[in-house]
Order: C-alpha cells, then structure tokens, then sequence
C-alpha cells in the first residue's frame, strides 16, 4: 500500500509538471479549482508574457510563487509521509525524490505571504504557523536523509510524530493556498 501511494504521489507529480504553464488555485468548498495560464504566440511577440505576472501584493513574486506552488504540492505530500525508515528508503533509492533544499527555498519563496488577508476562518498567522511547521518537519526530514537508519535516533521519531495525524499537518496548505489565491489572482 505504501509503493501504491508513493508511486501515486509520484506520477502526479510528474503530471504537474508535465503541464507546464502557471497556475492559479482558488478555495472551493473543500475542493480546489486550477485555472491554467498559457502564453501564446501573440503575446510572446508582443513582448508580454501572462506566465510571468508579477502583480499582486507588495514584495510577492506571484510568477516564482506560482511556479513554487505545484512543486510544493507533491513535496509536502511526500513529507508527511516519513513516519517509517521505508519511506526514508524510497527516498534515498531514488524511487521516489524529494529534495530537502528545493523545499527550503520555497517555503523561503512562500514567506513573502505571511501578510496576505485571509478569509475569517483561518486564525491570525496561519501562514506563518504553517510555514514554520514545515520548514521544522523538512529541516528534519533533511536531516534523517542523511543518516543510514534515521529510526535509531531521536529525530526520526520527532519528524513521525509531527506527521503522525496527517490531516493536521497537512492543514497547513489550506492557508497557504489561499494566500497564493489572494496575493497572485
């Protein structure tokens, strides 16, 4: 079942990607909706190119943030499931790939919407809650990746009881999504 799910992850992953282009995710309910953005030919010769928006808010680079979204998607997926040295294994056989570094930088990426307005049914710094959260639990994963079994020591453990109730702690995208909703419409 753990193959089934990793393998899972991974081909939507891929199909992301695949896709190219740029994203916008808007709430629905409990369900979100991609609108995609592509550049055609006309806007290339015309010297504009709406996968590259900046606008927004502030400082927010919505192009890099939009860009960061898909990636984080499929990574914070892949994190809540190191409960267990298979997962780990997956990891470190390349069968499945999650890079540490990349995930740093995008929750650095994704900093820039702590000030964004969020709906009243999320409480004051949801997104910096969440993305303190996850920079904890990817700072941990970096860190059993690099040791043989990362069970025999304590930090293994810490990372499987933070995403122990999948469900909280991946309830963190919730917050984040809506901030990228916001921030880069």
């Amino acid at each position: 079942m753990r193959r089934y799910l990793a393998v899972f992850l991974l081909l939507s992953g891929l199909a992301l990607t695949a896709c190219g282009g740029s994203s916008n995710k808007t709430a629905t309910g409990s369900q979100n909706v991609v609108k995609s953005t592509t550049t055609t030919a006309a806007d290339r010769s015309s010297g504009s190119d709406s996968g590259s928006d900046s606008s927004g808010s502030g400082d927010i680079d919505c192009a890099e943030i939009k860009a960061d979204a898909a990636t984080f998607l499929v990574q914070i997926q892949l994190l809540a499931q190191f409960r267990n040295k298979d997962a780990y294994d997956l990891v470190k056989s390349g069968t499945v790939t999650y890079d540490p570094a990349k995930m740093a930088t995008i929750l650095t990426d994704f900093e820039s919407l702590e000030g964004v307005d969020l709906s009243p049914l999320q409480p004051d710094g949801a997104v910096k809650k969440a993305i303190d959260n996850y920079s904890s639990a990817n700072d941990l994963a970096k860190q059993n990746l690099a040791v043989d079994d990362p069970f025999t020591q304590a930090k293994g453990e810490e990372l499987a009881d933070m995403t122990k109730d999948i469900a909280s702690f991946l309830s963190g995208q919730t917050a984040i999504d809506e901030a990228i909703s916001k921030a880069c419409p």
